[in-house]
């Protein structure tokens, strides 16, 4: 699993990047964790260019990484659940989509409020698998330049 840290802007409620002196190591791809260490509904904790980092598998197999910081207090997203399709904070439930960082759900806010569940997002990072294993059949004749 690899994931490509953004120079995308990130939202007002999440705690800013850390600042460095090399911004030029932003947008490229780094490993983050194995494939193996991301199974069903587990999640993973991972520090990546001083961002610490949430790892998970939606329930279709797809990866995804949100920055392991929960908008509205700052709670470790790792420290909550995740049931394949939402990943929930430990501390007062907020929910949120994994691979856009969407907040799903507030349990506390009453259904009159003004305030748009929708419109709060955790910091979401770009993640695919890569260097996996090429699918061949045994029929078929190895080659020196096999991709994927």
């Amino acid at each position: 699993m690899v994931l490509q840290p953004a120079l995308e802007p990130v939202p007002v409620d999440a705690p800013a990047a850390p600042a460095t002196d090399a911004p030029w190591l932003y947008g490229f791809w780094y490993p983050a964790a194995r494939s193996p260490a991301v199974r069903g509904t587990q999640l993973a904790s991972a520090m990546l260019l001083g961002i610490p980092l949430v790892l998970g598998r939606t329930a279709q197999g797809e990866a995804f990484a949100l920055r392991d910081t929960c908008p509205h207090r700052g709670i470790p997203l790792s420290y909550g659940r995740f049931d394949g399709r939402e990943v929930e904070c430990c501390y007062h439930g907020w929910r949120f989509d994994p691979p856009s960082g969407q907040c799903r759900a507030i349990p506390s806010l009453p259904p009159d409020s003004r305030l748009r569940a929708d419109r709060i997002y955790a910091t979401a990072f770009p993640c695919r698998e890569a260097d996996a294993p090429c699918p061949r059949s045994r029929a078929s004749r190895p080659s020196r330049s096999a991709t994927c």
